[in-house]
């Protein structure tokens, strides 16, 4: 088989989510490939992942994450490692790889997306945690556009209520109401977020109470 022939079978297999397959031809490449290796370990890694061979995965993203590859690889592949650790429920290791990814895809214009995922998904952690101020803090952060606004909105509005702010958890509520357009969205607020009708109701009450 030639040199490259492992690589691109490896690479048909893993488009079609064939990850099993995929992961013993990207073994292959990695015994003749010369160069382009941290690309096959990523995804390498990923087809582990998938398999749910979280330890063996970890490896291959962190040999990766300590490479001097391109910003972006580098960066996905320390995200990919606190993302697992995040399903795990390890969520102060998946806040360290959190952080390390962050420092490299800040400087990746091409990784803005992922970069906004690493600053989501670390709050959410802290907030897991007990850390309800810190994730607040990070929330705040977030520039929120149209595909972010419904999750931080709503974690915030989570937040907020933890810790008895109950004014700004109602903002948020109110924040969160004014984006309904369509009635898609009303249909993917009730799905994806609920109870928010009930937690309005609830913070308006305690407002009145406390008046």
């Amino acid at each position: 088989m030639s040199q490259n022939r492992s690589l691109e079978q490896g690479l048909e297999y893993f488009e079609k989510k064939e990850y099993e397959i995929a992961e013993a031809k990207f073994r292959m490449a990695l015994d003749t490939q010369a160069t382009g290796r941290i690309e096959i370990k990523f995804r390498l890694a990923f087809c582990l992942e998938m398999q749910e061979k979280f330890e063996e995965a970890e490896s291959f993203y962190y040999q990766v994450g300590t490479s001097d590859g391109p910003p972006a690889i580098v960066g996905d592949a320390l995200y990919r490692i606190a993302w697992m650790a995040m399903t795990l429920k390890d969520h102060a290791k998946a806040i360290t790889y959190y952080k390390k990814a962050i420092a490299f895809l800040k400087e990746s214009p091409s990784s803005r997306h992922i970069y906004k995922d690493c600053i989501y998904w670390m709050a959410l952690s802290y907030e897991v945690m007990g850390r309800v101020i810190k994730a607040l803090n990070i929330y705040e952060q977030i520039a929120i556009d149209d595909f972010w606004f419904w999750d931080v909105c709503y974690r915030k509005i989570k937040c907020f209520d933890k810790i008895g702010c109950y004014k700004d958890a109602l903002v948020c509520c109110r924040e969160f109401e004014a984006r309904y357009r369509t009635a898609s969205d009303v249909k993917r607020a009730k799905e994806l977020y609920p109870g928010i009708k009930g937690i309005k109701e609830h913070l308006e009450e305690l407002l009145r109470y406390n008046e």
